[in-house]
């Protein structure tokens, strides 16, 4: 299992926002789409073998994630405004716990932020942090279940480089300069292809 946490620091996590305005109001949805579709899109299908996670964390201790899960979403269409429009409905899901609520099949939320989706999946996987100054990624050998984390277009903040740190992310890079998410999720996808068609071989 392949799984991509991007964390975005201006989305609003109500949903309350304009599908006319994904890239305004609404906090840069417009980025978490993008790398939605990178992650789970194929060009005929979904990846069967991937998850989404997004992390809305603009309100400080009421963080919101969203679980996509490429093997059981349906209807998920490769463009801006009904991915965010799936967003909306996660978000919009009523619950009583901050635990996973399902709003449909493969699509989930709850209501905790980064630090509380790291504790959710421990043991699931390897945690990567995407970084410049990381290890190549050509040298690289990627784990069983490998965990990648992304930031939004505004870095991660000093504590919570110390919260992935603290939790043992290997940081791994796709080269010096940064990279669009959604590019560089794109760039992951192909070294993994890569590295399990090579193991299959």
């Amino acid at each position: 299992m392949r799984r991509f946490v991007t964390v975005s620091h201006t989305a609003d996590p109500s949903g309350a926002w304009s599908l006319n305005d994904l890239a305004g109001k609404a906090g840069r949805v417009d980025l978490l789409c993008r790398n939605i579709q990178s992650a789970l899109f194929l060009s005929h299908g979904l990846r069967r073998d991937a998850e989404f996670y997004a992390v809305l964390e603009r309100d400080a201790g009421r963080g919101r994630t969203v679980r996509i899960e490429g093997s059981r979403i349906q209807m998920l269409h490769p463009d801006e405004r009904s991915t965010a429009a799936r967003l909306q409905q996660a978000l919009a899901t009523p619950w009583s716990v901050p635990d996973w609520e399902e709003a449909q099949a493969g699509l989930s939320v709850a209501a905790f932020g980064l630090e509380g989706l790291l504790d959710d999946l421990a043991g699931k996987g390897d945690l990567v942090l995407l970084d410049p100054e990381g290890e190549g990624i050509a040298d690289w050998m990627p784990p069983a279940d490998p965990l990648f984390l992304l930031s939004d277009h505004v870095p991660f903040a000093a504590d919570e480089y110390a919260l992935l740190e603290r939790r043992g992310a290997k940081r791994v890079s796709l080269g010096p300069a940064w990279m669009h998410g959604n590019h560089a999720i794109s760039v992951v996808n192909w070294h993994l292809d890569r590295a399990e068609a090579s193991r299959i071989a």
